[in-house]
Order: structure tokens, then sequence, then C-alpha cells
């Protein structure tokens, strides 16, 4: 939970673009939803929250079909609107591209 005792989770292949959403639960019941995921991203796991709000989680599928993390920076107080990057994309076993 936040400082608050607000909890942010998400759920993948939903909401308006079919990747996923990022939702807050206010109060115990209040639900949020605060972010659509691009079809590519399905969301998975759990969210880890940095000290400036910033929300790190996984993502099922990324640029290469290996997934990835993924980085949602708020771009307000009231979290009513987000910034969404691929922090690090994973790489196939075997891929050409792979840096690492």
């Amino acid at each position: 939970p936040d400082g608050a005792g607000n909890f942010f989770g998400t759920v993948q292949n939903f909401g308006r673009l079919g990747g996923g959403i990022l939702y807050e639960l206010r109060d115990g019941t209040n639900f949020h939803k605060l972010f659509d995921f691009p079809a590519v991203v399905a969301p998975r796991g759990p969210l880890v929250r940095d000290a400036d709000g910033n929300l790190y989680g996984i993502e099922g599928n990324g640029a290469t079909g290996a997934g990835g993390i993924f980085k949602l920076h708020p771009r307000n107080a009231k979290l009513t609107s987000w910034t969404f990057e691929t922090f690090y994309t994973f790489c196939a076993a075997g891929g050409s591209e792979c840096p690492d």
C-alpha cells in the first residue's frame, strides 16, 4: 500500500486497449482505473513503487515477445494521468539482438 493505505495492481488482457489496466483500490473498496496498457504489454505480477511514486512491473510480452520491465510515472498528484515506458526488455533465448 501507499502512504494513505491505498493499493495498486494490474489486470492483464483487459481494458480499452486490450493489454490490461493499472488500478488503485482506495479505502479498501473504491476501485479506480488509472491507466490502459497497450495490447502488447500484458502486465503480470506485483508492482513495486519507488520513493518518487513511479510504479514498476513485469510485462509478459514486450517488443521481443520475451517480456520486460515497465515503468509508470504519474504526471500529476491526483494520479489521473500516467506516462508509460518500457524500462528493460528481456531477450528470447538465442535472440540475435540480445545484449546480455
